[in-house]
């Protein structure tokens, strides 16, 4: 069933478990992340980038991937991630995104605010959830060439936000970085105790992919409700065409049917081994 991020980390803020939220490359994607939730029992969130709606045309990707949330067996929220400007955010609501999140960290803080209350009103108007971000996460799956720094979220800062900002849920840098292909980044324990200690609302880690397992379980416990898994499906996935390739050759590449079930296969398999962690005994 479609729900909205608010309604489906409601539920997890209550149960003590987080959502995963998985991005959707293509179709193939789309259907194994709901294969991984129908099996689990589990909530999802398929998130869909700016650049994935520009390469298949917004319509083409967004449509299917509605309708198997509309069709599934479990709460799915279908999450227009890191929109950085107005425009993708108008476009991202007017297509039937039931959240966006709005990504305004890489811009000064008031600068930050003032858009971010600007994309709060839009999305009460449209009943659309929202999600924004406050310090830098670091890094751009989507840009490999874009050299963006990890910057911590300061206590202080996410006051001046939260103050002026109504927003559903809030994305914190703790140490995590975008697009890491091994787990070996750290978090910082002692900010996220303190950030969690402060912020009503549920708490995002964005750049999981990085991020040993216990680690994340920790990182629910001090109250991350939505964690973002991208990397290692597409790492999944390409090992999973690797393999074909290995064993079949050419003759296994070129059953593009084969192909397409074998990573559907990855993904679902990838995200059951996220949902094992995030959310181990089947919350919806």
């Amino acid at each position: 069933m479609l729900v909205k991020l608010k309604d489906i980390l409601e539920k997890a803020v209550k149960g003590s478990y987080a959502v995963g939220a998985f991005n959707v490359q293509n179709l193939e994607f789309a259907h194994g992340i709901i294969d991984a939730a129908a099996e689990h029992s589990s909530p999802i969130i398929m998130q869909i980038s700016p650049r994935t709606l520009a390469f298949f045309e917004t319509e083409t990707i967004l449509k299917p991937t509605l309708l198997l949330a509309e069709k599934a067996s479990v709460p799915v929220c279908v999450h227009l991630d890191h929109a950085k400007d107005l425009d993708t955010v108008r476009k991202g609501i007017d297509a039937g995104f039931t959240s966006i999140m709005f990504d305004g960290s890489s811009r000064p803080l008031q600068e930050n605010i003032e858009l971010s209350r600007q994309v709060s009103q839009w999305c009460r108007e449209h009943h659309v959830s929202l999600e924004t971000e406050v310090g830098v996460v670091g890094s751009d799956e989507e840009n490999k060439n874009a050299d963006i720094p990890l910057q911590y979220t300061k206590i202080e800062e996410v006051q001046q936000f939260l103050n002026q900002v109504d927003t559903d849920a809030l994305a914190v840098s703790v140490g995590s970085i975008h697009g890491m292909q091994t787990a070996k980044v750290r978090l910082n324990f002692d900010l996220l105790a303190q950030l969690s200690s402060i912020i009503s609302i549920p708490l995002v880690m964005h750049g999981s992919s990085g991020v040993i397992d216990q680690d994340l379980k920790d990182a629910i416990r001090f109250g991350i409700r939505k964690i973002n898994v991208a990397t290692r499906l597409k790492i999944a996935a390409g090992s999973a065409i690797y393999e074909i390739s290995r064993i079949q050759g050419m003759s296994g590449l070129g059953d593009t049917m084969q192909l397409s079930i074998e990573i559907r296969k990855a993904v679902k398999k990838a995200v059951l081994s996220r949902l094992s962690v995030f959310n181990p005994s089947s919350k919806e």
